[in-house]
């Protein structure tokens, strides 16, 4: 999938929950370029229009950060997104009403992947980074420490089936083989992730990084 003007929800003067089906429909290429941009205190109008950029790391709407930032974390911002997912799929969550579509359950593969790609490409930095290189590592490593690990993201889910409604069961049992096989990729996926986070905290020449949120 791959968003475009043409299946684009969220613009300019109309803000909702849209983002997030919007957000599900980047392709890996969209989605990395907008974790690298949003992780380096980058906007581009050109490339997304401003739903995507300073009104969703408003303090003033949004709340600040649990690590005591000024304006929410866009690491916090999109592995939340991942996490909240699973619940979606549970049928314990919704954005929005029962009769908006579901964003795209694919988007917790696709930014595991992106989030490994800039670890991998903090890793391969030689010399002493940059301020950007030192943004970027930062928020990769908070976002593996805000994704849930499978073991995690299981015991999450434990007590959640007695939230469902009716139309939440439906969704459930839709949604219970896609979540089932994401699980299964998580246990893979997160072990590796958080070794290559590990690895450039003991590095060192990223200044504090931290891991456990």
């Amino acid at each position: 999938m791959t968003l475009t003007t043409e299946n684009m929800e969220s613009r300019n003067g109309f803000l909702s929950h849209s983002i997030f089906r919007d957000l599900a429909r980047m392709d890996e290429s969209q989605l990395g370029k907008y974790t690298r941009m949003t992780f380096t205190d980058q906007r581009d109008l050109t490339f997304l229009p401003e739903p995507f950029w300073d009104f969703w790391f408003d303090a003033s709407v949004h709340g600040s950060s649990s690590d005591g930032r000024k304006r929410p974390s866009p690491a916090a911002f999109l592995s939340g997104f991942h996490n909240t997912l699973a619940s979606v799929a549970r049928g314990t969550f919704r954005y929005g009403d029962w009769t908006e579509p579901r964003p795209d359950f694919g988007y917790r593969p696709g930014f595991r992947r992106v989030i490994t790609s800039v670890l991998d490409e903090c890793l391969s930095i030689d010399g002493y980074p940059t301020q950007e290189q030192r943004m970027l590592a930062g928020f990769a490593v908070e976002s593996v420490g805000a994704i849930r690990s499978a073991e995690r993201e299981i015991e999450s889910g434990k007590g959640s089936v007695s939230r469902r409604g009716k139309e939440g069961e439906a969704v459930a049992a839709e949604s219970s083989k896609q979540l089932a096989k994401d699980l299964e990729l998580l246990k893979v996926d997160y072990p590796l992730m958080a070794k290559k986070a590990k690895t450039l905290i003991k590095d060192g020449k990223f200044g504090e990084l931290k891991l456990r949120w």
